[in-house]
């Protein structure tokens, strides 16, 4: 089992999509940006910019993890997406001169590269690879929100849970022959905000996952023991018989 049978694999079980809806970077970006960039740091849990609040600043991730976020009516966080390194952010709320209706903050110790709305025309000028870069990083964050609506519609819970740890493992994971390791801690609540799903029916779902060998937890860290069949369960669980199964187990 290696890393490249998941990205094969995947593509014919989400919708043809080859992009995390949750998950986004582009680690191959940051080279164009940091001629223009200026480099800053954030501690982990640093509030870069709050909901509803303007800034002059759109940021890169050179190093780290950034998430969009937004404090609900009821009190609850709904995390959007996690972001990663090369993916940038703020860069429209920057240009078109907009508060930014959620907030960003760091989920760990991370390296950014910030620049203002002149770094970043003075940069349309001179570099068609950075304009491009832009371009694509608006595309494919508004091709991720259309994802996540069509998933919510269209896929049981147990499919979405399966699927952000399959996008997770592609994206991050690291692969260890036997099994792939998610080097970072996220827990059950960022999980279930992460999916907009109720924390107890994500605990059901893991708990799941686990007994058929599909999973393993260490410390929070967790690992997907076969791809494989993490992937053919993700494909059964379509079935609402299965679904109704386990649910009622």
């Amino acid at each position: 089992m290696t890393q490249k049978v998941v990205n094969i694999q995947r593509k014919t079980i989400m919708f043809e999509s080859e992009f995390s809806a949750y998950l986004l970077h582009a680690p191959n970006c940051v080279q164009h940006f940091e001629k223009i960039g200026e480099q800053v740091y954030y501690p982990s849990k640093s509030i870069i910019v709050g909901p509803g609040q303007a800034t002059e600043y759109c940021y890169m991730i050179k190093k780290g993890r950034v998430v969009s976020y937004e404090i609900l009516e009821n009190g609850e966080e709904c995390i959007y997406q996690i972001h990663g390194k090369g993916a940038i952010f703020l860069e429209g709320n920057v240009l078109l001169k907009r508060t930014s209706p959620i907030g960003y903050r760091t989920e760990m110790a991370s390296e950014l590269l910030r620049f203002r709305k002149k770094d970043l025309l003075s940069a349309f000028k001179e570099s068609p690879e950075i304009s491009l870069r832009l371009i694509e990083s608006f595309a494919v964050k508004y091709e991720a929100s259309v994802e996540q609506i069509r998933q919510e519609r269209n896929k049981n819970a147990t499919w979405r849970v399966c699927n952000l740890f399959l996008s997770m493992a592609e994206q991050i994971g690291i692969d260890l022959g036997d099994r792939i390791v998610i080097p970072e801690k996220i827990s059950q609540q960022t999980i279930s905000s992460m999916l907009g799903m109720n924390r107890i029916t994500v605990v059901r779902i893991i708990k799941r996952l686990k007994e058929e060998g599909l999973l393993e937890q260490n410390e929070r860290k967790y690992s997907i023991c076969d791809a494989e069949r993490l992937l053919e369960y993700q494909k059964r669980s379509s079935n609402t018989e299965i679904q109704n199964e386990w649910w009622k187990s």
